[in-house]
């Protein structure tokens, strides 16, 4: 195992598989017409349809792989890239999402809500019909997850809003690795928000003009809940200014670090520095004193120095 840390690990191998293919029972194998053909095999018949429906080769679309967007991609099923990912940074889960959530000693877990926001873990939607947890994905640490979400979409990057999660999960590794205090950690209910851009109105832009307002006072934007032009700008230059991917759109990443600033003021270069008591301007009339002594101590070493020259005679 490498001494890279154990999220950092789960993170870059679920990254990786964006774009792979979703076979239901797929365990990291390379797709393949044959390796299609083979988990078809036994399944229903809705699944067995949508897994030879999804291959250009056995659908009858095309004679080869050429051109197919998973060519040369591996595959998974949802529970499979989940167990593949965390395997990656030593954490060992059992195959299948509902056996995932239950027969795993978790650090911690329970519904979304309370999930921080900032750490690496796993995902999960509960299905009120069977009781069970259906589906799950990696969360990023950032906003996003990566799951493998169907036959349709394959492996998907998308912010963990876009999929109605209902669970979260944290490896005993990872709270190790981050800390085992999650008090303090921002959450999924204080920290999420929707993606805006230009263009969006409503509430969301009022609340980040105001804190755009506050993190640099000098723009002094009109909070009228209007992404327009001013609004774009200050979010492109609070984005380089905290090393953000600076498009102008406020998503995941742009919000968490937003809304941190709205609780903890930035503590970054300031222009102006503050004045101690002493620095700052005296009394008027203390100052005026302080001239006055100052031009009798003048006249009188003037005064002094005329006197030497002339031989102790003074005109003054």
């Amino acid at each position: 195992m490498s001494n890279t840390p154990v999220s950092d690990n789960i993170r870059a191998y679920s990254l990786d598989q964006v774009g792979a293919a979703y076979i239901m029972g797929a365990t990291a194998v390379k797709c393949t017409p044959k390796y299609r053909r083979a988990l078809a095999e036994g399944r229903s018949s809705a699944y067995a349809d949508k897994i030879i429906d999804n291959c250009p080769v056995l659908s009858g679309e095309q004679s080869s792989c050429d051109g197919c967007k998973y060519e040369d991609e591996l595959s998974f099923d949802c529970a499979q890239l989940s167990k593949f990912a965390a395997a990656a940074g030593g954490v060992k889960l059992p195959s299948g999402s509902n056996s995932q959530w239950t027969k795993v000693d978790w650090f911690r877990k329970g519904e979304i809500a309370s999930m921080p926001m900032d750490v690496v873990c796993f995902v999960f939607h509960h299905n009120d019909q069977t009781g069970r947890k259906s589906h799950v994905g990696v969360y990023l640490g950032d906003g996003m997850v990566a799951d493998a979400r169907g036959h349709t979409s394959g492996v998907l990057h998308k912010d963990v809003s876009s999929y109605p999660w209902t669970h979260y999960a944290i490896p005993i590794e990872i709270a190790q690795e981050v800390g085992l205090d999650m008090s303090e950690r921002p959450t999924y209910a204080e920290m999420r928000r929707d993606t805006i851009r230009k263009g969006s109105r409503g509430n969301a832009v009022a609340e980040l003009q105001g804190i755009l307002n506050a993190w640099d006072p000098d723009l002094q934007m009109k909070v009228d809940g209007k992404f327009g032009a001013a609004t774009h700008a200050a979010v492109i230059r609070f984005q380089q200014a905290h090393g953000l991917t600076d498009d102008g759109v406020v998503g995941p990443n742009t919000w968490t670090v937003l809304l941190r600033l709205a609780v903890e003021p930035d503590d970054g270069d300031q222009e102006h520095e503050t004045l101690e008591p002493e620095d700052q301007t005296p009394d008027v009339a203390a100052l005026v004193a302080d001239v006055n002594q100052a031009m009798v101590n003048l006249q009188m070493a003037v005064s002094a120095l005329v006197n030497s020259v002339k031989g102790g005679e003074t005109d003054v």
